[in-house]
């Protein structure tokens, strides 16, 4: 498999953007990607800002706070805010809806977040259950995949992931 990355960085003053334009091209042979709970696009949490053991909190788009209730869900975006040398600061990756398949939040506690538009049934993913094909790409064809990560002040509502969102799905190019 062949993958082409290309990262466009926008900066709104406090807040920063990084747009992941990736295409997965099957140049040599099919590819059938496994059934996981494993990553697709992730990032670690500073050791400060972690749910766990630390004074983090994870939120999804839907309002829904901490790793029980956004983990293997389905969210246009997931954050993760803490506090930072006495700021409140945030990271949230935001899964474009152009892409194919939805990603599910591998959000954990203990400082991981990733989206994964490939776990199905055996990832344990709830909003998953009962889907077990898998995601697959023929030879010569292509799976292009687009995410944002957003570094920002305060919290998801402070930091106004839900309002950068809009703005991310409308930068293309």
């Amino acid at each position: 498999m062949d993958e082409t990355r290309t990262i466009h960085l926008y900066n709104f003053g406090d807040t920063k953007l990084l747009v992941f334009d990736i295409d997965l091209h099957a140049s040599a042979a099919p590819i059938t990607f496994g059934d996981t709970k494993e990553g697709s696009f992730g990032i670690r949490i500073n050791d400060s800002i972690r749910a766990q053991k630390g004074k983090g909190k994870l939120e999804n788009a839907d309002g829904k706070v901490g790793e029980l209730a956004v983990w293997g869900q389905v969210s246009p975006w997931c954050d993760y805010s803490g506090p930072i040398d006495g700021k409140t600061v945030g990271l949230a990756i935001l899964d474009d809806p152009s892409n194919r398949y939805p990603a599910c939040w591998h959000s954990r506690g203990y400082g991981l977040m990733a989206a994964n538009p490939f776990g199905r049934a055996k990832s344990g993913f709830p909003a998953m259950l009962g889907k077990k094909e898998l995601v697959k790409l023929p030879k010569g064809e292509h799976l292009k995949l687009r995410y944002g990560l957003l570094i920002h002040p305060g919290d998801a509502q402070g930091g106004k992931v839900g309002d950068y969102f809009k703005q991310f799905v409308k930068l293309k190019g």
